[in-house]
């Protein structure tokens, strides 16, 4: 008799166990995709800021002004995408290194 319940408390043991590993499993596999967003939006972040200057070089080296105009609109655009990161992700971007980057460009 001894035996049978000490099989049954370590069945139901290694349940709760198994069900606590599942629980941790599934909170680090949020924690890591939370992570892996995070991470994922600051390279596109530090790409619309290099794209900034980008663009900025591109228009000054432009030879029609067809050209410039599309640089512009797309300049317009990258400045937007930034300006949005910023504003839904305050506490995770760098604001004054793409404000100084944003104000040394052209301005449209």
């Amino acid at each position: 008799m001894k035996t049978k319940i000490s099989n049954n408390l370590s069945r139901v043991t290694s349940i709760n166990h198994v069900k606590k590993i599942i629980a941790s499993r599934r909170y680090d596999g949020i924690d890591q995709s939370k992570h892996l967003l995070l991470k994922e939006l600051k390279k596109i972040y530090e790409h619309e800021v290099q794209l900034l200057v980008a663009i900025d070089l591109m228009m000054m080296g432009a030879s029609t002004f067809e050209l410039v105009n599309y640089l512009t609109v797309h300049l317009k655009y990258t400045r937007d995408h930034i300006k949005h990161l910023e504003e839904n992700f305050p506490d995770f971007f760098d604001t004054q290194k793409s404000d100084i980057i944003m104000h040394s460009a052209i301005a449209c």
